[in-house]
């Protein structure tokens, strides 16, 4: 009758379990988003990434870094990931993402895996390409 008695709601039910109410992080919506039209799918492909990353190189300390990754399958939504953090991330194609990473993620030298994630439904994360930070 009220919209409003869905914000009165103590407990629920479920086959005789208590259900949590508050935000649950693992959470996804298991219904699909409807097509809207032939060319955008219902759902996202798990995205590829090319090998080679430019640039492929930083010395350990430098400042901020902008990443092109160039792969297949990306989408407005998808995020490059630098060594599983998230960084920001411009869409420029299906093909090509640019990811700015921070230079406090370029402190230490190493390998680090770069991947791209696609939204759910569908989606994933990519297989990694390597980015490299190097000794002074």
């Amino acid at each position: 009758e009220d919209i409003r008695n869905t914000r009165k709601i103590h407990k629920v039910i479920l086959n005789g379990k208590v259900i949590p109410t508050e935000y649950q992080p693992q959470y996804q919506n298991p219904i699909l988003r409807p097509v809207r039209n032939h060319e955008e799918p219902s759902f996202y492909r798990r995205p590829e990434v090319e090998p080679i990353l430019a640039p492929q190189v930083a010395v350990e300390g430098s400042p901020e870094v902008e990443l092109t990754v160039r792969g297949s399958y990306f989408v407005p939504l998808s995020v490059v990931r630098f060594n599983g953090v998230p960084v920001p991330t411009t869409f420029t194609s299906g093909s090509v993402l640019k990811g700015r990473v921070s230079s406090s993620l370029l402190v230490a030298p190493g390998t680090y895996p770069v991947t791209v994630v696609n939204p759910a439904p569908g989606g994933g994360e990519s297989d990694p390409a390597y980015f490299i930070v190097k000794f002074r």
